[in-house]
C-alpha cells in the first residue's frame, strides 16, 4: 500500500479551499429570486413540505424544507437557489479527494505535490463546466445528485484500497440514499457490482456484511413513503374548479404511488426507435462543449493509459504496485458509469436531457486527470516544462470560466418575478383561471400564491396538468366548463381557431369557443376520411374588387391527426384560373392539427385580397389541405373541394 494518504489534513484543507472558491463563484452568479420551470417548482415544494413532479425526490424535499426554514437569507426562492450552490461547492471539494485517490491508484509513481496539483486543477475544471455550473445556481436536484455520485465513487475507491469493509458498507448506504433522491442512480449499479467483484469478492461471501448492506440499501427507500404522507397536505395537488368539483394531481393510492415513483408520464420518454446517429452527434456535441478539445485529448490520453495498463496486467487478480486495486477494476468502474449513463441518455428523449450527462462528465474529468498525470510524469524532470503545463491548464480553466460567466450568470435574472408581479397586480376578477400552454410558466405563480400568499383565489392551468388533459384545447374546455373567468397569460397566435379572445391589459380574455356558432353556409365535405368541413362564413357576402374577403372554415377532425397540416382557399374564375388565394397553418404552433380532437369544431379564418382589376362575376371557392414532407415537398391530403361560389360586384359600386 502506498504511504501517501489523501485523507491527511492538507488534502482536507485543499478540498475545503476549493469548495469555498466554487461557492464564491456560484453565489456571485446565483439567481436572486423566483424562476420558471422545474427550478420554480423546487423553490416552493420543499418549503411547503409538498410533492414535486415524478419521481418525487423525497430526500431533496426533506433537506430543502430544513434548509429553507433554518437559513434566514433572502426570500425562499433565493434560499433554494443557494441550496444548490452549497451542494455543488461540496461536490467540487469532494471531487478533489476523489481525484487524489484515483490518481494514487492509476499513477502511483506521481509525486504527492504533483498529484495534489492535478487533482485541484481537475476539481476547478469541474466547477466551471457549463452544465454543472448552470445547475449550481438555480433550485434544482442535479448538484445534490452529483454530490452523491462523487461520494459513492470516493467511498468505493477508499474502501477497496484499504480493504475497509466499513467504507464499502457506507458506499452501499450512499447508493441507497441516492436512489431516494434521483432514480438514475440505478445506472451506476452494474459498474459498482463489477468493481466489487474485481476488487474484493470476500465481502459478498460475508453473510453479516451482506445483511447490513441489504438493510442500508433498502432502508432509505422508505423515504418514498413521504409521498402518501404529504399528499393530503399539499395544496396544489387538489385544485378547486367549482363547488364540489376539484382537479386532483396525485392519486394517493398504492397504484398511484407506484406509478409516480416509477416515473409517471416520463416513462413514455424512453424511445428505442430514435435515430441513433443523430443522438450520438448530440451527445458528442454536448461533450465537446462541456470539456473542449483540450479536455477531450487529455481524457482520451487517460483512457489509453488505463487500457494499456489493464492489458499489460497478467491477470485480473494482479494489482497495481502498492495500490491494492487492479486497473481492470478502475477501468471497469469508470467505463461502465460512462457508457451506461450516455447509453441511457441516447434513448431517453426528455427536453432537458443535457443535465443527465453530468455523471458521465465526472468520469471524463477523472480520465482527464489521469491523462495530465501521465504527461506530468513523463516530463517531471523538466520542472520548467511541468510548471508550464500546469499553468497552461490553469489558463484553460480561467478562460473557460470567463467564457461561460456571461452566458450562465443569473444574478440579474428578475424578469420572472416582474412578469408575474405585473400579472397579479391586474384587476382580475375573483377566482379567475389563468392558462398557459407551458407548465413552466405557471410554477412562479404557484410560488407567489403558496409561499407569499398573493392572489390565492386564482387558478393556474396548463396542458398535461393531469393525464386527462394533454393538450391546450383540453385545458381550455376544462376552464370554460367551470363558468369562471378565463385568461391566457400571454398571446398565443393561432389559439383563436379554438376560442374567441380579446386583449385585456397584459392578458388575453377567453370569451368562449370559436366553433360554437353554426356556420352560415353548412357543408359536409370529407377530405381523405380524416377531416370534415362542416361549413363556412363569408364577410362580405358580395365583395368588390380591392376588398378583403374573410372566409371562416369550420373543421372537425374525423380521427386523430398526427401531422401538422396547412389549409388553403383559392378564388377560381370561370376559366379555372386562380384569382386570389390564402394559405395558412390553422392553429399556429399553439393549437396545430396534431392537437385536434375528433368531433371538435374549430374555426379557421382566411383573408383573401381580391385584386382591384378583378372583373365582376361568379367565382368558386376551392378549399384543400396539405402538409410538408421532411424534404420540403408539398403533400396534398386528398383532393381539394369546391365549397361554394361568390359574386364579385362591379367596382364602381364600391363603398368609400
Amino acid at each position: 500500500m502506498s504511504g501517501r494518504d489523501p485523507h491527511r489534513p492538507l488534502d482536507h484543507g485543499i478540498a475545503v479551499l476549493l469548495a469555498a472558491v466554487a461557492l464564491g463563484l456560484y453565489v456571485r452568479t446565483l439567481a436572486p429570486t423566483v424562476l420558471a420551470g422545474d427550478a420554480g417548482e423546487f423553490q416552493f415544494a420543499p418549503y411547503l413540505l409538498g410533492i414535486a413532479h415524478p419521481t418525487g425526490y423525497p430526500l431533496y424535499l426533506l433537506l430543502g424544507w430544513a434548509w429553507s426554514h433554518l437559513i434566514p437569507i433572502g426570500d425562499v426562492a433565493y434560499r433554494m437557489n443557494l441550496f444548490s450552490a452549497v451542494w455543488a461547492a461540496a461536490t467540487v471539494g469532494l471531487f478533489y479527494l476523489l481525484a487524489r485517490v484515483f490518481l494514487n491508484q492509476t499513477t502511483p509513481a506521481l509525486r504527492p505535490t504533483l498529484s495534489r496539483t492535478v487533482s485541484a486543477l481537475a476539481a476547478l475544471f469541474l466547477a466551471v463546466t457549463p452544465t454543472f455550473w448552470s445547475q449550481a445556481i438555480i433550485a434544482e436536484v442535479y448538484s445534490l445528485h452529483a454530490f452523491f455520485c462523487v461520494l459513492l465513487l470516493y467511498l468505493l475507491l477508499k474502501g477497496s484500497e484499504r480493504r475497509d469493509k466499513g467504507r464499502l458498507l457506507a458506499a452501499v448506504g450512499c447508493f441507497g440514499l441516492s436512489l431516494s433522491h434521483h432514480r438514475t442512480t440505478l445506472l451506476l449499479a452494474p459498474a459498482l457490482l463489477t468493481y466489487l467483484w474485481l476488487t474484493d469478492r470476500t465481502v459478498v461471501r460475508d453473510r453479516s456484511w451482506l445483511v447490513r448492506a441489504v438493510l442500508l440499501l433498502f432502508l432509505p427507500w422508505l423515504l418514498y413513503l413521504y409521498l402518501p404522507w404529504r399528499a393530503p397536505h399539499t395544496p396544489y395537488l387538489h385544485l378547486p374548479l367549482t363547488e364540489g368539483r376539484e382537479l386532483v394531481l396525485y392519486d394517493n393510492s398504492l397504484a398511484g404511488w407506484a406509478s409516480f415513483v416509477l416515473g409517471g408520464p416520463f416513462g413514455g420518454s424512453l424511445n428505442f426507435s430514435v435515430d441513433l446517429g443523430e443522438r450520438l452527434i448530440m451527445a458528442g456535441s454536448l461533450l465537446r462543449d462541456e470539456v473542449g478539445w483540450v479536455g477531450l485529448f487529455l481524457a482520451l490520453f487517460g483512457v489509453v493509459h488505463l487500457v494499456v495498463g489493464a492489458l499489460a496486467t497478467r491477470s485480473r487478480s494482479e494489482t497495481l504496485s502498492g495500490s491494492g486495486v487492479s486497473r481492470w477494476a478502475l477501468l471497469s468502474l469508470t467505463g461502465w458509469v460512462y457508457l451506461l449513463t450516455v447509453g441511457f441518455n441516447l434513448v431517453y428523449t426528455i427536453g432537458d436531457i443535457f443535465v443527465l450527462f453530468i455523471p458521465s462528465y465526472l468520469v471524463i474529468i477523472l480520465w482527464m486527470a489521469v491523462g495530465m498525470s501521465v504527461l506530468v510524469q513523463r516530463i517531471h524532470r523538466r520542472r520548467l516544462m511541468t510548471g508550464f503545463l500546469g499553468v497552461a491548464f490553469l489558463v484553460v480553466i480561467v478562460d473557460k470560466g470567463f467564457v461561460h460567466y456571461t452566458t450562465l450568470d443569473q444574478s440579474h435574472r428578475t424578469e420572472v418575478r416582474r412578469q408575474w408581479g405585473t400579472i397579479l397586480s391586474q384587476p382580475l376578477p375573483p377566482e379567475a383561471i389563468l392558462i398557459s400552454n407551458d407548465r413552466n410558466d405557471i410554477m412562479p405563480m404557484w410560488y407567489l400564491q403558496y409561499v407569499e400568499g398573493r392572489r390565492p383565489d386564482l387558478l393556474g392551468l396548463f396542458p398535461l396538468i393531469t393525464a386527462e388533459y394533454p393538450t391546450l384545447g383540453d385545458i381550455l374546455d376544462l376552464a370554460l366548463s367551470t363558468g369562471r373567468p378565463v385568461y391566457l397569460i400571454k398571446p398565443m397566435p393561432g389559439v383563436e381557431i379554438k376560442v374567441e379572445i380579446r386583449g385585456e391589459g397584459q392578458l388575453v380574455r377567453v370569451l368562449g369557443l370559436a366553433g360554437d356558432r353554426e356556420p352560415e353556409h353548412p357543408r359536409q365535405e370529407r377530405i381523405a376520411e380524416r377531416v370534415r368541413l362542416t361549413g363556412y362564413d363569408l364577410q362580405p357576402p358580395e365583395p368588390y374588387p380591392g376588398q378583403e374577403l374573410l372566409v371562416s372554415l369550420y373543421w372537425e377532425a374525423i380521427c386523430p391527426l398526427e401531422t401538422t397540416y396547412h389549409t388553403f382557399i383559392h378564388l377560381i374564375d370561370a376559366a379555372g384560373q386562380k384569382v386570389a388565394q390564402s394559405d395558412r397553418q390553422p392553429g399556429g404552433v399553439y393549437y396545430p392539427t396534431s392537437q385536434w380532437r375528433p368531433s371538435e369544431r374549430l374555426r379557421d379564418e382566411h383573408r383573401l385580397a381580391i385584386p382591384k382589376e378583378t372583373p365582376p362575376g361568379l367565382y368558386q371557392l376551392l378549399v384543400g389541405i396539405y402538409s410538408f414532407a421532411d424534404d420540403g415537398e408539398l403533400q396534398a391530403l386528398g383532393e381539394p373541394v369546391v365549397i361554394g361560389q361568390i359574386e364579385v360586384q362591379a367596382s364602381d359600386r364600391a363603398e368609400p
